[in-house]
Formats: structure tokens, sequence, C-alpha cells
């Protein structure tokens, strides 16, 4: 019974395979724009990976030859507009020759950038510059090859907000223990057991108990009368 309710939720719409086909070919599972969504892409990726390593591998050697001359800070080398930078004492900033990039707020450390490796930098820089504008290439290509695919994708999207709400609905159903109530035509209340549901939650949370309630209210009985200076159910 619950499965052909929630299947009416879908019943207006289909599944078209070919839609996860388009976006499996360019995204991963991490939603990440493939290494191989193009020759371009993978081309760049591979050459920024090679020129990484090798910024990667002349910055170390930087670095164990200026720590050993104690011009370095504590944490090293830092990055700076996206550029690798050394974090030199300040009073070594001009020993060290490169770019200036800034210092730190207690003007203790300057961050430098080593002149050897101002033009690895650079094609490192230019590299992610490129691989930006593919990747925003390649999803630009996508949405138009799904846009055919709008009207079904707005149902999509439609059926998911709806079943969300269906799923926090039952689960707070269970935390609350509810009951699926049963809805007469004419006038009156029977409760079993009840609670207060913001009740039982706070309750639940702080381990006190919640003392449920049992009460009717129909034709014969038709006032409820509560008193009391605290009457909400707790002990």
């Amino acid at each position: 019974m619950h499965i052909q309710i929630l299947l009416k939720v879908i019943s207006n719409t289909y599944y078209e395979k070919a839609i996860p086909e388009l976006i499996n070919e360019v995204l991963d599972e991490n939603s990440q724009v493939k290494d191989n969504a193009s020759e371009d892409l993978k081309n760049i990726r591979l050459s920024l990976y090679r020129k990484r390593n090798e910024l990667r591998r002349l910055f170390d050697k930087i670095v164990s030859k200026l720590n050993k001359q104690g011009y370095l800070a504590e944490i090293e080398e830092s990055f700076m507009s996206g550029r690798r930078v050394l974090a030199v004492f300040a009073e070594q900033k001009r020993t060290v020759k490169g770019i200036l990039h800034g210092e730190s707020d207690s003007r203790k450390t300057a961050f430098v950038e080593p002149e050897e490796t101002i033009e690895l930098n650079n094609a490192v820089y230019e590299l992610e510059n490129d691989e930006r504008k593919e990747v925003y290439r390649i999803l630009r290509e996508l949405t138009s090859k799904l846009s055919v695919y709008a009207t079904l994708l707005t149902g999509w999207y439609t059926v998911i907000g709806e079943y969300d709400f269906i799923r926090a609905k039952a689960k707070l159903a269970a935390e609350i223990k509810g009951e699926y109530p049963i809805v007469v035509e004419k006038s009156g209340v029977h409760l079993v057991e009840a609670y207060h549901p913001l009740l039982l939650l706070y309750n639940q949370r702080t381990g006190k108990p919640t003392i449920p309630v049992t009460l009717t209210l129909d034709d014969a009985n038709r006032i409820l009368v509560i008193s009391g200076p605290m009457p909400v159910g707790k002990r």
C-alpha cells in the first residue's frame, strides 16, 4: 500500500538513461570533471601534474638550503595569491632574492617567492587558468546537451524534493512514536496514550520521562478542563 502511494509521486515522470550517461561521461562520483572529459583537459592536467612536481622538488631544495642558513620561520612556506612562497624572517627578506608578496600581521615574517621558482610558478598559474577555462567549456557543453531534457529534469527535481519531505515526515513520526490517524466524518477526538510531540522530543533530549494522556471528546463528552500549574504531562 505504501509503495503504491510513493509510486504516485513519480507517476508523471519517466526514466531517461541518456541523462546519467551524459553526466557520467564528464563527472566522477564526487561531481568533479574527469581527466578524460576532453583530450585538452587530459593534456593540461598531465602538464600541470608534472610542473607541480617539478616546482615541489625545486622548492624543497630551496627550503632545505635556507633552513640551514636560519632564514626561515617555523612554517617555512605558504601560499599567497595561489603562488608558493617562503616564510622568511622579516630581517632576512632582502637577503632572499625574489618577489615580496606580503608580511604577517605581526610583521615578523615576510612571504617571498624565490626567483628560482618564478618561472615555474608562472607556468603552474597559466596551466591552472587553462584548466579552469576547459572545465567551464566542458560543463557548458554538458549543460547544452542536457537542456533538451529541461522539463524532465525539473520534474525529477520536484520528485526529489517531495521524497525528501516524505522521508522527513517519516523520520519525525518514528522519533515521536507517531501513529497514522484514522479520520472519520463526524466530530470527535480519541487519543490513546498520546504525547505532545514537541514535549516528547524535548524530554528525550534531556532524558526526562513524558507521561502519556488518553482522552476522548465526542457528542457525550464535549468539554475538556485542564487545571493545575503544570498541565504539560511532566512528572
